[in-house]
């Protein structure tokens, strides 16, 4: 008679049973002519996996890479999502740090700072898979740059992901939870799945899988020890990480002047009745003359370092048509008169930068260029990828408030691209993406599928190629892999989200880019809170942005484009002039020159120091407060010391 033991039985349990196997003198030799004689054919239902680790040393840098080709699993148990090193560098209770993490511009969570009621961190770098569907969205996470790291008793890593980075999240956590550590740590979404309905007549629902796992080489992590706890020497390193990996595409800049982003409006669409039928067609804000006047006019007034970016001024306005042709809106004046606002700017030394949508097209129909069924992408469902705005209340897709939009196969996207490069090159004017740089998803299409590593490698190509070809770019957030090549970024989320977890917000990523690239916050005149955004923008040293359109808000009564609320150019100006101009005369010196400190002077007062020793206090707190070297700053308010 053979026993056989079940699977499930404790450890502990087999190995007393092997002490009395032992005593009793039964030997291996003895367990495999026993285990010869067990005819029983059984295969295990459980998961296994093969993950393969790989170790090695580049310099003073540790280097982790898992190759997609190595990994094994059961057809019906696959790898999911992968986490490599969840507990490298993890801290005990007595250890003093922190964990760093990409949050906004960087946060930092303090070891065992008992907050084990509220949620631990994670975020997706990146932001969300637009390949991927959704039916609700409370938040979105995101991260723009690829760091992660630790620091403990005076001594520091950080972690650059690298190749794989695209399917990363980045999630964190202290002691106190569900064990004794804090830890810091990527984790990868290797393979995709798709929840979708069997049929309408079942209420059952099945996970549809992609293929196979991720595309690319595998994950690669990049270890790199710092001989301090500091987080600026920790930024400080990763510059150097910046500059080794993108050479002369980051360069000092020479700016002297506060870099401003004006954003104009041209038209957005609006439902007119027309002959009793509601029709969309373009509402005019501001046309091609009156941006030029505009321009002209802040010109004048002092504003010499501008970005202009000309936004709804083609296809329909702000909501555009698809981009396989370029039309202007004639409601906005001819292409001489486009011309005319473009070339008075170039004259002073301004530049333009004509705005597009590369990634998505609304249903607009096949007479306007789109096709549902062969211009979208597709979800792992093999569903076109169907994307919807989500109600600020419920959370769930507003299908009745708002038309829903596509995302487009990525050979449209990289298509889009081009046409849209290729008109602002016909007007001498720089080109500004809405979406790329900012947002990075896969195409799920089976017959000729693009994963998001493979997405990000394009884009990047494509925007090194505009570069390289002398085309002046603007892109929004600034994801790491695009801003190299971009000459100005805007709506960087300095701050990022007010995770209760997160004890410290510091400009981690702006130490490492600042005096490289110009970058800007949200739009002053539409941010929820004005001075907060302003306060941000000296700590984390930023240009200025503005939102502007010749019309009245109240034009905008009876469309879907109230986030406009305050872009009245007239209402806005004086403030505008007032806000740039001491901001200018304080913070202008230190755009060309690199960010070499920052610390916490208080929970509420903050200091930033450049190279040439200048110090930038900020005070969020809403009573007056004094730094140690005196230095008195006002309630919600910034003061310089040169």
């Amino acid at each position: 008679m053979i026993y056989v033991l079940r699977d499930n039985v404790k450890a502990s349990i087999q190995t007393k049973l092997q002490q009395y196997f032992e005593e009793a003198g039964y030997t291996y030799e003895e367990y495999v002519e026993d285990k010869e004689k067990d005819k029983q054919e059984k295969v295990s239902e459980k998961s296994v996996f093969n993950v393969s680790v790989i170790y090695r040393l580049d310099g003073d840098d540790l280097i982790v890479e898992v190759p997609f080709d190595d990994l094994e699993y059961k057809e019906d148990y696959p790898i999911y999502y992968l986490s490599v090193l969840p507990y490298f560098g993890a801290s005990g209770t007595t250890d003093e740090g922190f964990l760093f993490v990409p949050e906004g511009g960087g946060a930092l969570i303090e070891f065992n700072n008992g907050k084990t009621s509220q949620n631990s961190y994670y975020s997706n770098v990146y932001g969300w898979d637009m390949g991927q569907d959704r039916d609700a969205v409370v938040h979105d996470t995101r991260t723009y740059f690829n760091v992660f790291g630790e620091s403990k008793n005076d001594s520091s890593f950080i972690c650059m992901l690298e190749d794989g980075v695209p399917y990363a999240s980045i999630q964190a956590d202290i002691s106190g939870r569900s064990h004794s550590y804090n830890y810091v740590n990527a984790v990868y979404s290797v393979l995709h799945r798709e929840q979708y309905d069997v049929s309408d007549r079942s209420t059952q629902s099945m996970f549809v899988y992609e293929d196979g796992t991720a595309e690319g080489e595998g994950i690669v992590q990049r270890y790199s020890f710092i001989d301090s706890g500091d987080y600026v020497d920790m930024a400080e390193d990763y510059r150097s990480y910046l500059k080794d990996k993108y050479g002369d595409y980051l360069t000092v800049n020479d700016d002297t002047e506060t870099p401003v982003a004006l954003e104009i409006i041209g038209a957005v669409d609006k439902v007119k009745q027309v002959f009793g039928v509601p029709v969309s067609s373009p509402l005019e804000l501001t046309t091609y003359k009156e941006a030029q006047e505009m321009v002209e006019e802040l010109y004048g007034e002092g504003l010499s370092n501008m970005s202009v970016k000309l936004s709804g001024w083609m296809n329909g306005g702000v909501q555009q048509k698809m981009l396989d042709s370029v039309n202007l809106i004639s409601d906005l004046g001819s292409k001489k008169d486009l011309q005319n606002m473009i070339d008075s700017a170039e004259e002073k030394g301004i530049a333009v930068y004509l705005n597009g949508i590369t990634n998505y097209a609304m249903d607009s129909g096949i007479t306007d260029g789109f096709f549902v069924y062969t211009d979208a992408a597709k979800f792992v469902s093999q569903e076109s990828a169907k994307l919807n705005v989500y109600d600020t209340v419920t959370y769930e897709k507003a299908e009745e408030d708002r038309d829903p939009f596509y995302l487009l196969k990525a050979d449209l996207v990289y298509e889009m691209m081009d046409n849209l490069a290729d008109a602002a090159n016909g007007y001498h004017a720089g080109v500004s993406f809405s979406d790329i740089g900012y947002e990075l998803s896969s195409d799920f299409y089976q017959k000729d599928p693009t994963s998001r590593q493979m997405a990000m490698e394009e884009q990047a190509e494509k925007l090194k190629s505009l570069d390289d070809n002398g085309t002046d770019i603007m892109i929004n957030m600034g994801n790491d892999y695009a801003v190299a090549y971009a000459d100005m970024v805007t709506n960087m989320d300095l701050e990022g989200t007010e995770y209760s977890i997160i004890d410290k917000k510091i400009p981690f990523y702006q130490l490492a880019i600042h005096g490289y690239v110009n970058y800007t916050g949200e739009a002053l005149n539409l941010t929820q809170n004005t001075q907060n955004e302003l306060l941000n923008s000296a700590e984390y040293g930023a240009g200025l942005a503005f939102t502007f359109m010749k019309e009245s808000a109240f034009e905008l009564q009876n469309t879907l484009y109230t986030e406009y609320f305050g872009a009245d150019y007239s209402a806005w100006h004086d403030e505008m002039l007032e806000i740039y101009t001491r901001y200018n005369e304080e913070l202008g010196h230190t755009f060309n020159q690199k960010m070499v400190g920052h610390e916490y002077v208080t929970s509420e007062l903050t200091c930033t120091i450049y190279e040439d020793g200048t110090k930038v206090y900020v005070n969020y707190s809403y009573d007056e407060l004094q730094a140690d070297d005196g230095t008195v700053v006002p309630a919600r308010d910034y003061v310089v010391v040169r």
